[in-house]
């Protein structure tokens, strides 16, 4: 039985009174009886007076709804500070003055026009308020917020109430109802001098509807800056620092003590993953840095585009529309539908945009003759100073370009680096090794076959670089495009008899 008690003190002359005008104080509360309410002068002995009344509780108001979720519980504690119980006191209590000092109460709680599916359980918490002001105010610390019990579909329907208050913006209406016993000091108004005396109101049957801010899906949310690339993997993918913005409209908080996973979405196609460490949301602004994973399905061609235009607009500066959620708490499953209503839109911001190719060198003393191919190119080997603009190593494996001189297309430069791959420490400048480049000849354009050579023997000269770069983080191989105008090429006579 779901019980519900308000503490009272009495003076002889109030108990006097109550008796007069009901059965006598020897009679036993017993089983619940529709519409009455038990008066006893020793709480919970069992003997007490039924006194007939309108529903003593009218309302309950909920300020702030903290809600923390112990690890490894099937179940919330729930705090609320000021939590408002709103009474209108019988006409067969009206002459007597009650200073509320205690409630206890199992208070069911579901969807309006649904059963109880969860409970609050109110154990003899401290009480202050009265008749006059027809208000009773409690503060709840850490009581247990359960489903109603072990029932499977009960269950289901309590996570699907942390749905609704976790997707809706907005006022969401909450029922609830219970039998409550009420502690109270009770004193004659008549006889104010009288010493008051402890009793119960018991059997105080409420069914009332409450009301809650949700939090909206929580579609206020920001990446208030660039993310940073900060490590890799070749399990969990490319590792981001990612700085995010909360706003939480609503007055409930919560304490996951868990992490929240939230799915990478960028053209349509799952990407990756981005995980909040040890959940908490307050009221109001809340900042965090998030770990984001861009960790496509090797299988999935549609996730590799999208990773790869991700990571190409994210180097050269572009922003990128992406979408965060649905999502899960790690070992907390009476979340899981709560999160998996998570849908944000997002833009993810680019970098600032730094060229990563300083300039490149082409050593004139490597020139060669490849007549393999038709046209023939005359060959050399290069060097690139190349710019890591992240907060991780970055080894660029092998590089794929095309360079245009003049906007005709002259030159390509493919393979890997003859000494292996290309470390760039974070935040810093590198030369890299060796890797050839392919003058093509006979190409009927007059930039290609006698300006571009012409002139870079005199001296330094700017050309465009589109590439494909494969490089490694962490031991995770992405493949980019990145685009470069304006990239200066030096020629270097190093080994060039004087």
């Amino acid at each position: 039985m779901q019980s519900f008690q308000f503490l009272a003190v009495a003076s002889a002359a109030a108990l006097m009174f109550a008796s007069a005008s009901s059965p006598s104080l020897a009679d036993t509360c017993g089983s619940p009886r529709d519409g009455l309410i038990c008066m006893s002068s020793q709480c919970r002995t069992g003997n007490g007076v039924w006194l007939k009344t309108t529903p003593l509780i009218t309302g309950i108001e909920l300020s702030n709804f903290n809600l923390n979720f112990p690890p490894g519980k099937p179940f919330a504690l729930a705090s609320s500070k000021g939590v408002k119980i709103s009474i209108s006191v019988p006409d067969s209590l009206s002459q007597l003055f009650l200073d509320f000092t205690q409630v206890t109460s199992t208070i069911g709680v579901g969807l309006p026009g649904g059963p109880p599916v969860g409970s609050l359980v109110v154990a003899n918490v401290p009480a202050r308020g009265d008749s006059t002001s027809k208000a009773v105010l409690i503060d709840l610390d850490s009581v247990v917020f359960a489903p109603a019990s072990s029932d499977a579909a009960v269950v289901d329907a309590f996570t699907k109430v942390f749905a609704a208050i976790t997707a809706t913006p907005g006022p969401i209406p909450l029922g609830m109802s219970g039998v409550a016993a009420n502690a109270a000091n009770i004193s004659d108004v008549m006889l104010p001098g009288m010493d008051p005396t402890d009793v119960c109101l018991e059997n105080v049957q409420f069914k009332v509807t409450s009301t809650l801010i949700g939090l909206g899906g929580l579609k206020d949310t920001t990446i208030t800056a660039p993310p940073r690339i900060i490590g890799g993997n070749p399990t969990t993918g490319l590792q981001l620092a990612v700085d995010v913005q909360i706003k939480n409209p609503s007055t409930i908080t919560l304490q996951l003590n868990t992490d929240v996973t939230l799915a990478l979405t960028a053209q349509n196609a799952t990407v990756g993953s981005v995980v909040l460490p040890n959940f908490s949301l307050a009221a109001g602004t809340n900042t965090y840095t998030a770990t984001g994973y861009l960790a496509p399905d090797p299988t999935n061609p549609a996730a590799l585009r999208a990773a790869v235009s991700l990571i190409a607009r994210f180097v050269a500066g572009a922003p990128s529309p992406i979408v965060v959620g649905p999502g899960r708490a790690t070992n907390l499953p009476a979340l899981d539908p709560a999160f998996s209503t998570l849908s944000i839109p997002q833009t993810l911001p680019g970098s600032a945009g730094q060229p990563l190719i300083s300039r490149a060198a082409v050593l004139i003393a490597t020139k060669g003759l490849d007549t393999s191919t038709s046209p023939p190119a005359l060959t050399f080997a290069s060097t690139v100073v190349a710019a890591n603009p992240f907060d991780a190593p970055v080894a660029i494996l092998a590089i794929a370009a095309q360079i245009a001189y003049a906007g005709v297309v002259c030159v390509q430069l493919s393979g890997a680096f003859a000494e292996g791959e290309f470390v760039v420490e974070p935040k810093a400048s590198a030369t890299s090794p060796r890797v050839q480049i392919r003058v093509p000849l006979q190409t009927g354009h007059p930039e290609c076959d006698q300006q571009l050579t012409a002139n870079l023997l005199r001296g330094t000269i700017s050309v465009d670089v589109s590439s494909t770069l494969t490089i490694s983080v962490g031991g995770f191989h992405a493949p980019f495009p990145y685009s470069q105008k304006n990239v200066t090429i030096v020629p270097d006579f190093t080994g060039i008899p004087v």
